[in-house]
């Protein structure tokens, strides 16, 4: 089953995605500074990022799916 067409897409990038991101980001920060770089922190930002993403998704959806408001009560 697919989306419709018109359904709001996530702004939230894949996890492997931002996971690549940062090994790349390393990489490349680490052969022009010369040196080895300890990437085991990744794994913590990668925990972090496991669990703030939903909300994160959530937070950017939420406007996507409200319902319309309601006209104001007749009052009594």
């Amino acid at each position: 089953m697919t989306a419709p067409e018109n359904a709001p897409r996530s702004r939230v990038p894949e996890p492997a995605l931002v996971r690549a991101g940062l090994v790349f980001g390393t990489g490349v920060a680490a052969y022009f500074i010369g040196h080895n770089v300890d990437t085991s922190w990744i794994e913590a930002v990668m925990t972090i990022y496991g669990v703030l993403s939903p909300m994160v998704a959530g937070l950017l959806i939420r406007p996507a799916v409200s319902p319309f408001k309601k006209p104001p009560a007749a009052e009594e």
